[in-house]
């Protein structure tokens, strides 16, 4: 926002901005309670906050690379020396 650190002091006549990122560490419905204290009549002034957490979006590059065991790569290893070897007995 663009009020600056906390103690935020307003001049009278005078406004700023807050930013407020509302960040659910649970997946599903969540709640919560934005309470702004102030020498306001009204104080404290409260904001009741509701929405969906998501599951957090997988990062590609951090992502683990999808690793094949000993016998796996043996396995993959023999289809492929097979298929060469098919392929160089085709009939000239």
């Amino acid at each position: 926002g663009t009020c600056g650190p906390t103690p935020i002091t307003i001049a009278v006549g005078s406004s700023c901005t807050l930013s407020y990122t509302f960040n659910p560490g649970v997946t599903g419905a969540a709640s919560q309670t934005l309470s702004i204290i102030s020498n306001a009549p009204t104080s404290p002034d409260s904001l009741s906050l509701q929405g969906i957490g998501v599951a957090p979006a997988i990062d590609p590059v951090a992502a683990p690379i999808p690793t094949l065991n000993r016998y796996a790569m043996l396995l993959l290893a023999l289809m492929i020396i097979a298929t060469v070897g098919v392929t160089m007995r085709r009939p000239v």
